[in-house]
C-alpha cells in the first residue's frame, strides 16, 4: 500500500475519540514542498535507477513525505519534523499517549530508556504500518513506534508497544523504509534489503520458519535494489535494472508470478502475462493483497486480488496472478501519462502529468473522492471538494485503510474517505466522499483570536500570546499588555485553546486542561472565585481534546465524546456565582466532536453531521420548534444534516456542511446573520466553502478556490475591503488569494493564512491582539502578522 502501508480490512466497534475543527482555532498551513506519498518511502538523496526517465528521478526525490497507514497518518515537513494524527491505541501516533488526534501532533522521541521526551528531528521519509510507524532520519538511522506484537518495530524483542520513537540498533545507511501489517522493510544505499517483523507467510524474506523476526536480517539473494514496498503479508522490490521481485503471502496472486498455488519464504520475479519478466519498472507501490508497477512509458500495470476492482482493469471480482494493464476511464485503452502511483486496502490511487488524480476500487466510504461510495473497476478523477471540476495540482498521494490523502503543488493538504479514527486530520470524525483541505497537517501551528487578544500555537507546542492584559488574561504572571506575541511558561505542549472576554483556557498533549484570567464565576474551574495571571491546571479534567470559551462560562470536549462545562450560566446547577466552578458532564450528549460557547449558549456537533444546542436564557433562537431553553438540555437543530464544521457569533452560527455550502441562524440584526432567518438557511453567493468562522457580527469564508470572503458588521474594517461600511453579501476580499483558513474575532478582528504558510491580519488592533508588533486600532486592508514564525 502507498508510501509502505499496511494495508488490511479491520472492523472494530469504538466509541470515537472526538478532536473539534470548531471556530476556536485557525489552524495553519505550511508548504510542505513536493511531497510523494505512493509505494515505499524513500529518503530524497537516493541514488537514481539505471532506467530513471528524467520525470522518474523527480519522483525518487520527492517519496516518502507523506504516508497512510490503517487507521493513522503520518507528514515530514521540510525542517525535518514529522507529525502523525488519527488512531492512537497502540501508540502508533508516537506522541507519549495512546490518545487518538484528529488534528496533527508532532511525533516525541525518548532521549534513553527512561529519558524524557523530545521531537524527533532531521526525518527524511516516514512509513506507517497497521498500527506501527517507521521514520527515516538524514544520517540513515531508523527509528519505529507503536505496536511491537511480531516485533515490527525492529528493536529486537516481540510483544509491547512503544510510545515515543525509538532508534533501530545496527541499521544504518538506509535510504528507504516501507512498513506491512506487521512486518517492514528498508533498502541500504548498497542495494541490499533489510526485513523484519511477522514472517507467518514468508514475509520478511529470509527463508526462515514462520515466527516472528524482531531484529532486521538481509533478505538473501537481492543485490542491486533501487526501491521497497509493503502489502499486508506480501513484499515488493523494484532492482535498478526496472526488473520486479516479491516474497511472501501468494495467496490471491499478489507475487505476480503467474500462480496463486502458494507463497514464497525468497524473492522471485514478477512476470507479464505473457511469461516474461516484468522490465522497465520506476515505481512500485503495494495494495493489501494486490501489487501495482509504474513503468517508464507512463502506464500502470496490476495483479494480485481483484475483489472491488482494486487492478482497474475492468474486471470485477476476479484476481490475477500476473501484471495486466490498468486501463483508462472508458475502458478503451490503458491509463496513461501517469507520474505516480499508490495502493489502500482495496483501491488504488495515480496522479497524471497534469496533476490529477485517478482512483479505481472500493469506495464503501468515499475514498475514491468521486462524490459516491459506488465501487469502480475503472479510473474515475477524484473530484474537487464542490464536485463541479476535478482535483489538480497534485504532486503526492497516499491511501490508507478506506480513506486517501493528497498533496498539491502549494503544499495544500487534501483529505477524503472514512474518517472513525479522525484519519483525515481535519478536527472532526466526519467521512468525506470528496477531498477536503485540511488546515492542520502542516506543522506551522494554529491560532485563536478574541476581540482584545491572540493565542498562538507554534509547531513545538508552545503558546504565544498579544494583546490586552488588564485582568491577566495572556497568563504572563503580570497586568501588562503586550502588541508583540510573548511566549507563555506551561509544562507541555498545546493542542488546543480558547479564549473569552476576560479569561482563557488550554488543553496540553497529556489531556489536561489550565486555565487563566477572571475568574469573578468560576469560569476557570476553581471555587475561590480569586483570577490565575498564570496558566493554572483545573482538577477532575483528563483526556481532554477541546474547550471553547463564554464570557462567564467554559466547555470541554473529551476524547469519549461527552461534553464538560463549569462557570456561571451554561453549567449544571443553580446558577450562582462560584457554584458552579466543577466541572460536570453535559447528560444526554455523546459522540461529539466540536464544540463552541457564546453568550450563555452552547453548540455541538457530533459524529453524525447533527449539530445540538443549549442554552440558559429564554430565546428560542436557536431552535424555534425546541424546548424551553431553560430546561437546559441540548436540543437538535432543525434541518442540519451532514454538517462538518460549526463557527458561533455574537448570538448566530454558522455550519458549514459537506457539500460546500454555509447554513446560518440565530439573531436576525445588523448584518451579523443576513440570511439567519429560523430555521436555518443557507448563505447566498457561497459554494464550494472549505472554511468558516463567525465573528461578534461578522464572519469569513474561504473557498476551494483559495479565495477568501467577507459580510457583516465593519465598524473596524474587519472586512478587509479598505471601507468601513457593513455589506449584507459576501463579497471577495482583496489582495487575498490562496487561502487555507480564516479566524473571525468578537468585535471586529480577522486573521487569514495563505497556503505559503504566512499569516495576515486587518480590523480590530487597538490592543495589539493582530501581532503586528503595532497598536493601530483599524486596519482596513489585511497586513502580516508576526504571530507565527
Amino acid at each position: 500500500m502507498g508510501a509502505g502501508l499496511a494495508v488490511f480490512h479491520e472492523v472494530r466497534n469504538m466509541k470515537p475519540e472526538a478532536t473539534p475543527r470548531a471556530r476556536r482555532s485557525l489552524w495553519l498551513c505550511l508548504s510542505l514542498g513536493l511531497l510523494l506519498g505512493c509505494g515505499p518511502s524513500q529518503a530524497p538523496d537516493a541514488e537514481p535507477e539505471a532506467h530513471f526517465t528524467e520525470q522518474a528521478a523527480v519522483r525518487q526525490s520527492l517519496r516518502g513525505q507523506v504516508t497512510a497507514g490503517t487507521e493513522h497518518a503520518l507528514v515530514v515537513l521540510p525542517d525535518g519534523v514529522a507529525f502523525a494524527w488519527g488512531r492512537n491505541l497502540e501508540g502508533q501516533l508516537g506522541t507519549g499517549d495512546t490518545l487518538g488526534r484528529s488534528l496533527p501532533l508532532m511525533v516525541a522521541q525518548a532521549q534513553d530508556t527512561n529519558g524524557p521526551q523530545r521531537p524527533l528531528q532531521r526525518v527524511r521519509a516516514v512509513a506507517a504500518g497497521a498500527k506501527s510507524s517507521l521514520a527515516l532520519q538524514a544520517d540513515g538511522t531508523v527509528w519505529a513506534w507503536g505496536d511491537n506484537s511480531q516485533g515490527q518495530l525492529g528493536l529486537g524483542t516481540t510483544g509491547g508497544t512503544n510510545l515515543l520513537a525509538r532508534q533501530l540498533p545496527g541499521l544504518t545507511r538506509i535510504i528507504s523504509v516501507a512498513a506491512g501489517r506487521q512486518h517492514a522493510l528498508a533498502l541500504r544505499e548498497d542495494g541490499t534489503v533489510w526485513a523484519w517483523g511477522s514472517n507467518l507467510m514468508g514475509q520478511v524474506g529470509a527463508g526462515a520458519e514462520a515466527g516472528a523476526v524482531p531484529a532486521p536480517v538481509q533478505v538473501p539473494g537481492l543485490t542491486g535494489v533501487a526501491g521497497i514496498a509493503c502489502g499486508a503479508d506480501h513484499s515488493l522490490a523494484r532492482k535498478a535494472d526496472g526488473t520486479v521481485w516479491a516474497w511472501g503471502s501468494n495467496a490471491h496472486g499478489q507475487l505476480g508470478a503467474g500462480t496463486s498455488a502458494s507463497s514464497s519464504r525468497l524473492p522471485i520475479r514478477v512476470m507479464d502475462e505473457q511469461g516474461a519478466a516484468l522490465t522497465r519498472v520506476v515505481e512500485l507501490a503495494a495494495g493489501a493483497e494486490h501489487g501495482l508497477a509504474l513503468r517508464e512509458d507512463g502506464t500502470v500495470w496490476a495483479w494480485g486480488f481483484n475483489s472491488n476492482g482494486q487492478l482497474g482493469n475492468g474486471l470485477p471480482d476476479s484476481q490475477q496472478a500476473a501484471p495486466t494493464q490498468v486501463k483508462n476511464a472508458q475502458g478503451t485503452g490503458p491509463l496513461s501519462n501517469i507520474v505516480s502511483i499508490t495502493g489502500g486496502n482495496w483501491h488504488s490511487l495515480a496522479v497524471d502529468g497534469e496533476g490529477h488524480a485517478w482512483a479505481w476500487g472500493f469506495n464503501i466510504r468515499g475514498q475514491l473522492g468521486d462524490g459516491s461510495t459506488t465501487r469502480r473497476f475503472l479510473p474515475i478523477a477524484v473530484q474537487d471538494t464542490a464536485g463541479t471540476g476535478v482535483l489538480s495540482g497534485l504532486k503526492a498521494l497516499a491511501a490508507g485503510d478506506n480513506f486517501s490523502l493528497a498533496v498539491g503543488s502549494d503544499g495544500r493538504l487534501w483529505a477524503w474517505g472514512y474518517n472513525f479514527q479522525g484519519q483525515l486530520g481535519l478536527g472532526d470524525k466526519v467521512n468525506r466522499s470528496r477531498p477536503t483541505p485540511s488546515a492542520g497537517a502542516t506543522g506551522r501551528g494554529w491560532v485563536v483570536t478574541h476581540y482584545d487578544r491572540t493565542l498562538a500555537a507554534h509547531a513545538d507546542g508552545t503558546l504565544w500570546v498579544s494583546g490586552r492584559n488588564h485582568k491577566g488574561q495572556l497568563g504572563t504572571g503580570t497586568t501588562t499588555s503586550h502588541a508583540a506575541p510573548v511566549q507563555l511558561t506551561l509544562p507541555s505542549g498545546v493542542v488546543n485553546a480558547a479564549i473569552s472576554d476576560s479569561h482563557s483556557l488550554a488543553v496540553l498533549t497529556d489531556g489536561s486542561v489550565w486555565a487563566w484570567g477572571d475568574n469573578v464565576y468560576g469560569q476557570l474551574g476553581f471555587t475561590d472565585g480569586q483570577p490565575r495571571l498564570q496558566p493554572s491546571r483545573i482538577p477532575g479534567l483528563t483526556n481532554m481534546v477541546a474547550v471553547a470559551a463564554a464570557p462567564i462560562d467554559s466547555v470541554a470536549l473529551r476524547t469519549d465524546g461527552t461534553v464538560w462545562t463549569w462557570g456561571n450560566r451554561l453549567a449544571v446547577g443553580t446558577p450562582l456565582p462560584g457554584v458552579n466552578a466543577l466541572p460536570r458532564q453535559v447528560e444526554g450528549l455523546e459522540g461529539v466532536v466540536a464544540i463552541a460557547a457564546g453568550s450563555e449558549y452552547a453548540v455541538a456537533l457530533r459524529a453524525d453531521g447533527t449539530v445540538w444546542a443549549w442554552a440558559y436564557f429564554e430565546n428560542t433562537w436557536y431552535d424555534p420548534e425546541g424546548p424551553a431553553p431553560l430546561s437546559m438540555t441540548p436540543t437538535p437543530v432543525q434541518g442540519l444534516e451532514q454538517i462538518v464544521s460549526i463557527s458561533r457569533g455574537g448570538l448566530f452560527m454558522l455550519a458549514l456542511r459537506a457539500d460546500g455550502s454555509i447554513w446560518s441562524w440565530g439573531e436576525p440584526g445588523a448584518y451579523q446573520a443576513p440570511h439567519s432567518t429560523q430555521p436555518p438557511t443557507p448563505v447566498q453567493s457561497l459554494t464550494g466553502v472549505i472554511a468558516v468562522s463567525a465573528g461578534y457580527n461578522h464572519a469569513l469564508a474561504v473557498c476551494a478556490d483559495g479565495t477568501i470572503w467577507s459580510w457583516g458588521n465593519n465598524g473596524y474594517g474587519q472586512l478587509g475591503d479598505g471601507s468601513m461600511m457593513p455589506r449584507a453579501l459576501p463579497a471577495q476580499v482583496p489582495g487575498l488569494s490562496d487561502g487555507v483558513a480564516v479566524a473571525a474575532a468578537t468585535y471586529g478582528n480577522s486573521l487569514a493564512v495563505r497556503a505559503d504558510g504566512t499569516v495576515w491580519a486587518w480590523g480590530n488592533n487597538s490592543y495589539g491582539q493582530l501581532g503586528t508588533g503595532t497598536t493601530y486600532y483599524a486596519l482596513r486592508t489585511p497586513v502580516p502578522s508576526l504571530l507565527l514564525p
